[in-house]
């Protein structure tokens, strides 16, 4: 009889894991395409908008303000993969469009990073 338990346990937690795929929060937030290569005026205008509307206080309107004891935004070589990430999880309200800008406006302003861990444009 308790074989049969343990088995029916077992069961339930791999069918819940099959049936919860998908509902994690890091799930639902949809993943903006690769910025495309043409970072027209309005597109990085619209990024930065939303960035200083939502990161302004803690990085500055250019990413100048130093945060974490390291230096600031604008100073550092961050790689694309890190500001989509960061971007996802911050503005995951937005559309896909909406975190494209937001992406594109912060390559605009950091430092290149690497070749290897750049976002493909």
């Amino acid at each position: 009889m308790r074989a049969s338990i343990k088995f029916l346990l077992v069961l339930a937690g791999f069918l819940c894991l099959l049936g919860c795929e998908g509902t994690s929060p890091q799930a639902a937030a949809p993943r903006p395409a690769a910025p495309a290569a043409d970072k027209s005026p309005a597109d990085l205008a619209l990024g930065k908008q939303l960035f200083v509307e939502r990161c302004s206080r803690c990085h500055g309107e250019t990413g100048e303000k130093p945060f974490g004891g390291g230096p600031a935004f604008n100073e550092r070589a961050v790689p694309g993969d890190e500001i989509t990430r960061a971007v996802n999880g911050r503005f995951r309200d937005k559309t896909d469009d909406e975190r494209r800008a937001v992406i594109r406006y912060l390559l605009s302003i950091t430092k290149p990073a690497p070749a290897s861990s750049r976002h493909p444009d």
